[in-house]
């Protein structure tokens, strides 16, 4: 019986790591400064790297809760992206976070 209740326990904690880690997969939503922006692309560099990407033909942007275009995204704008596959489907301008 303890084997039993061993087993259906160890079950449980390995079942709620997997759903709990498959949630929310990594890279989902990559953030930084903007390097570049406009014609379809968006270049953000993110800790020491810059990465550039391309933006769906229907990409939602917001700048600062409003609605905005790409070209109205400038060069050291706080960025928070949202990834469909490896394309951009939003592009979100937020205040920088204070630094501590």
């Amino acid at each position: 019986m303890f084997r039993l209740f061993a087993f259906t326990l160890a079950a449980l904690v390995v079942t709620s790591f997997t759903v709990a880690s498959a949630a929310k997969p990594k890279g989902d939503s990559p953030h930084g400064v903007v390097v570049s922006a406009g014609a379809g692309k968006i270049t953000v560099k993110m800790k020491m790297e810059e990465k550039s990407y391309d933006l769906t033909t229907d990409a939602m942007v917001t700048i600062k809760g409003a609605a905005g275009k790409i070209e109205d995204v400038k060069a050291g704008d706080h960025v928070k992206l949202t990834m469909t596959g490896d394309k951009v489907s939003a592009v979100a301008v937020e205040e920088p976070k204070p630094k501590k």
